[in-house]
């Protein structure tokens, strides 16, 4: 049994509802709010890539050490991406995601050039 089913047959056995468990419906964001999230999540990837460049400057100037925060940034994100479904953490984590793949681009380009 569920966690909500035991709860309504706790509140059914203490007598304060009655009937069935009412039928559970997933709540779609609109189109409009799903499209500023998005445009939300790539901003705050941007802010995100500029705060380590600006706060750990020597951060970008070593490969490794971009490699290792970019991994660790992505790993982040895909636990975040792993909670309940919620349109934050969707963007929140598409936000850390970006930013660290952007690491890790600096970090090919160091590598490269």
């Amino acid at each position: 049994m569920s966690q909500p089913s035991e709860i309504w047959e706790d509140l059914r056995k203490a007598r304060l509802v009655v009937g069935d468990e009412p039928e559970r419906r997933d709540v779609e964001s609109p189109w409009y709010v799903k499209t500023l999230l998005a445009f939300s999540g790539w901003l705050a990837s941007i802010f995100v890539f500029a705060f380590l460049g600006v706060a750990f400057s020597s951060l970008l100037d070593s490969a490794p050490a971009c490699f290792v925060v970019g991994g660790l940034m992505i790993a982040g994100a895909f636990h975040i991406l792993k909670l309940p479904k919620s349109e934050f953490y969707e963007h929140l984590g598409l936000a850390i995601s970006l930013a660290g793949q952007a690491l890790i681009i600096v970090a090919i380009s160091l590598l490269s050039g």
